[in-house]
């Protein structure tokens, strides 16, 4: 099952792709801007933390927006934001401690690398050529305000601290052997039956990748279903007319679809839900009680290649046309032995690297000063429920 456990992705700005990089900025610029913290006397500016908070504000707001409504939640996403920062300018000055260089040929393979995997598609799928993948990367740049100076400044960063991390991480990093990944197998089968038993002990990040990545396994041998969906906006609040006339358009759009119009075509010129629409509609494959439960029970119950009945939830309403439905599968151990080993090894880096940057911490003078109401909102949330990750994690739909 190579590559098979994975969730969808999704585009995320310029300034979200490239978290790890906060901009050199020379120190007398801290007379001219306020800044957010010191790393070694080194200031990382106001201006670059209130733009790194507006791109991860705003992917959560496409993909999680639930989240936003706690304002403890954001003031936690908040602070996590610009302590991620700070380990970034500890990694880039441990680079420069170290005398790492990036010759121009690393960083033109990487600006290739992130053309390809960002850019080569454009939201419906459809490929690029390479004019239109540098006219699409242009476009990003100037909706996040970066200069292509800038840009390159930021992905050089990006390859220093990676050889940063190859250096003084990687080494310590223990490969998983198979008896490594049979062990973690037997925990996944526990999380799976819905038991945290084998999680119990274990660090918060290391329980928490041990439950996610268990919950995917489950999702992925479960049954599934491959839909795409129409949606006309009406509140739960709104009155019968207004529903009315909601119900009569989605109504209309089922027609259309049935008497031959293309139904991806449609979603795109009319669906209401603009994040599918852009794909024509296609929410992936879906997993039984992930959805609102009327949307739900329409998916599951319609044939393949069919258009459900008009199904209310408190978007709206929708139609959904099935693509694909695959049964639930048991999996064994060989089936996913590679996808675990994977799994630990990433586990186990990660863990490195958190240890690899207290370590720069300790040794670092670190002064962070975040602006009056953020810190107030910082303190008021000191003890949340699990701080949300400065990256919003996909929801559980996947494409294969």
């Amino acid at each position: 099952m190579p590559s098979s456990i994975k969730t969808r992705s999704f585009p995320r700005p310029i300034a979200a792709i490239l978290a790890a990089l906060a901009l050199a900025v020379p120190a007398a610029a801290a007379v001219l801007e306020d800044t957010v913290a010191k790393v070694n006397g080194s200031p990382i500016m106001l201006s670059e933390y209130n733009r790194e908070i507006r791109a991860v504000l705003e992917a959560w707001r496409q993909n999680a927006p639930g989240l936003l409504a706690d304002p403890k939640a954001v003031a936690e996403l908040k602070k996590k934001v610009l302590d991620d920062m700070v380990d970034h300018e500890l990694l880039f000055q441990e680079a420069d401690r170290q005398k790492l260089k990036v010759h121009d040929r690393e960083l033109e393979n990487t600006i290739a690398q992130l053309k390809e995997s960002k850019f080569r598609r454009d939201e419906s799928g459809k490929a690029l050529s390479d004019p239109e993948v540098d006219a699409a990367l242009a476009a990003e740049l100037k909706r996040e305000g970066l200069s292509q100076e800038q840009f390159r400044e930021r992905l050089r960063r990006q390859v220093l601290m990676q050889k940063v991390v190859q250096e003084g991480v990687r080494p310590r990093v223990k490969t998983p052997t198979e008896a490594d990944a049979k062990g973690a197998w037997e925990k996944f089968q526990q999380i799976i039956k819905g038991s945290t038993a084998s999680v119990s002990g274990m660090g918060e990040l290391e329980a928490q990748a041990y439950l996610a990545f268990g919950q995917q396994i489950k999702d992925f041998s479960s049954e599934r279903v491959r839909a795409a969906h129409i949606l006309v906006k009406a509140s739960p609040k709104s009155g019968d007319g207004e529903a009315k006339q909601a119900l009569d358009r989605i109504k209309d759009l089922k027609k259309r679809a049935q008497a031959g119009e293309d139904f991806a075509d449609l979603a795109r010129k009319y669906s209401d839900d603009t994040e599918s629409a852009v794909r024509g509609g296609d929410l992936g494959f879906i997993v039984r009680g992930y959805l609102p439960p009327e949307l739900d029970k329409a998916i599951f119950a319609t044939a393949v290649g069919e258009i459900s009945e008009p199904a209310r939830t408190d978007f709206g309403y929708h139609v959904v046309r099935v693509a694909e439905k695959r049964a639930a599968e048991t999996l064994t151990f060989e089936k996913v032995k590679d996808d675990v080993m994977q799994f630990i090894m990433r586990v186990r880096s990660n863990m490195e690297l958190e240890k690899f940057v207290k370590e720069l911490r300790a040794k670092g003078r670190i002064e962070t000063h975040l602006p009056k109401e953020e810190a107030k909102e910082s303190k008021e949330s000191a003890a949340p429920a699990p701080a949300p990750s400065a990256s919003p994690a996909p929801p559980p739909v996947k494409n294969n």
